[in-house]
């Protein structure tokens, strides 16, 4: 009776020690949950009031979609807030700030991008010199400037870097760029609402690719069962010889 007692018990806790090996975290959704685009010097710091975001109310509004230049704007219709979750891959998105010819006077634009409801510090930060013309494609770099723009517009250091890590999920900054006003003629949306104004938009695009890491994989089954019929069989070798 003992013998078959304990044989249970020690297949019990082998199962359970299956169950628990075997059970693995998936990785978190990670969203992009807000922009602020702005005037830049040739060093990345923010040269004043050319500001561009989604949802902040004292600022003019980015406007974001994630399907083309012609796509649906993905912004929220009351606050223009955005919260899109990236999955696994690419995802290129199209920005909109309404425009005027003269904002080609300043040299360079900057990009911050938040993540996961974060509004102060930007998870990536990227800035290049302001293309004015189709064919133009100036490059781009990573932001170390201590004078930008977190959401709500106030000054703060950029993040330094186009990666953001979340956890298991790496996103990358693959590529940006923002266009002069003349360059697309396009005209999408006003300073604070989705709609023609008679003004060409600055039109800008920026891709990120979103990596997982893998999660190591569990024990193998078969180790497990070996180790637990082997602790079993040693308690009732025990079990003999007491009784012996």
């Amino acid at each position: 009776m003992n013998k078959k007692l304990l044989t249970k018990l020690t297949v019990a806790t082998t199962s359970l020690t299956l169950v628990t090996l075997g059970t693995t975290s998936s990785a978190q959704a990670t969203s992009l949950t807000g922009l602020i685009e702005f005037s830049t010097n040739g060093s990345g710091s923010s040269t004043g009031g050319l500001v561009w975001d989604t949802g902040a109310q004292s600022f003019w509004d980015l406007f974001v979609t994630s399907d083309g230049e012609d796509g649906e704007f993905i912004n929220d219709p009351s606050t223009r807030k955005i919260d899109f979750e990236l999955t696994e891959g690419i995802h290129t998105f199209t920005i909109y700030g309404d425009g005027r010819s003269s904002f080609a006077d300043r040299s360079h634009y900057g990009l911050n991008l938040f993540f996961n409801g974060e509004t102060t510090n930007p998870g990536i930060s990227v800035f290049g010199e302001l293309a004015r013309s189709a064919d133009s494609d100036p490059g781009f770099s990573a932001n170390s400037s201590g004078l930008t723009r977190r959401l709500d517009g106030n000054i703060v250091p950029n993040s330094g870097t186009l990666s953001f890590i979340d956890g298991l999920t790496t996103v990358t900054l693959t590529d940006y760029i923002y266009q002069a006003a003349d360059v697309q003629q396009k005209d999408r949306v006003s300073e604070r609402s989705i709609g023609p104004n008679r003004q060409w938009d600055m039109v800008g695009q920026f891709t990120l690719n979103l990596e997982t890491t893998s999660v190591p994989e569990p024990v193998s089954v078969l180790g497990l069962l070996t180790v637990g019929a082997f602790g079993a069989g040693a308690t009732l070798k025990r079990n003999k010889k007491q009784q012996a």
